[in-house]
């Protein structure tokens, strides 16, 4: 972990220098919902117009630190640091858990793989690095919960499904991409045990509704107050839509 935690610090040192950039201005500067008393509820409000993007625990965060250091982007650029490390040790750990030798290499790789500079270097992404995290911490809840294959039938433990799925959800609301993770798991163990039980099934199906159901809300969202704006998009064709 210590090795982890040098090679992101190595990587993203430069950031202790970087200020704000591009979406930072809608997502942070001149975001009032940060400030406003009445702000967080319009923050965890879907049918808000004054949100850049529905993802209201991104947000949340934002208005925690503008409380904090204000305008000053080093926090937030260390946040998101932070939470990317914090990204490479579950990731280590999860890969270990399902039987994957060395598994701090490809953890090592993901830490200070190019791909995420944008994600971690760009304070407005804090929702990829944020959502990892929770989608994560998920993970490794469900696979606690979820006995292997072939092994003696044990009492589900439900409270470790319910803090599954809260962190799914939490990790939904940093960012709706994060619907993949029921897919995921599936995959996952029909990998690890050769097969997937109908119990197996069964526990990851509301995961799937909770996911289908924040993509159309983000959908909605997005349609409605984002795209609502741009020139010519309501009126692509299915293919083009696409495409883009």
């Amino acid at each position: 972990m210590l090795g982890l935690l040098l090679v992101v610090v190595f990587a993203y040192a430069p950031v202790r220098k970087a200020g704000f950039i591009w979406d930072d201005e809608d997502y942070v500067e001149r975001n009032q919902l940060l400030v406003e008393p009445g702000g967080l509820a319009e923050i965890w409000n879907p049918g808000s117009p004054l949100n850049p993007q529905y993802y209201p625990l991104v947000f949340t965060t934002f208005r925690i630190e503008r409380a904090l250091w204000g305008l000053d982007p080093t926090g937030y650029h260390v946040v998101n640091v932070l939470l990317h490390f914090l990204d490479a040790i579950l990731l280590y750990l999860l890969l270990r858990r399902v039987g994957i030798g060395w598994a701090w290499l490809p953890a090592a790789v993901f830490a200070a793989h190019p791909v995420h500079v944008e994600s971690v270097a760009w304070v407005a992404e804090r929702k990829n690095v944020l959502s990892a995290f929770f989608y994560f911490l998920a993970a490794h809840a469900f696979l606690t919960f979820q006995r292997r294959e072939g092994r003696p039938a044990e009492a589900p433990r439900w409270g470790i499904y319910a803090l599954a799925v809260a962190c799914f959800v939490l990790a939904l609301f940093a960012k709706t991409v994060t619907a993949s993770l029921p897919v995921a798991l599936a995959l996952l163990l029909w990998w690890r045990d050769g097969k997937i039980s109908r119990r197996t099934l069964g526990t990851l199906t509301p995961m799937l509704v909770i996911g289908f159901a924040m993509g159309m809300l983000t959908r909605a969202h997005e349609y409605k107050h984002v795209f609502s704006g741009t020139a010519g998009l309501p009126d692509r064709t299915p293919w083009e839509r696409i495409l883009i």
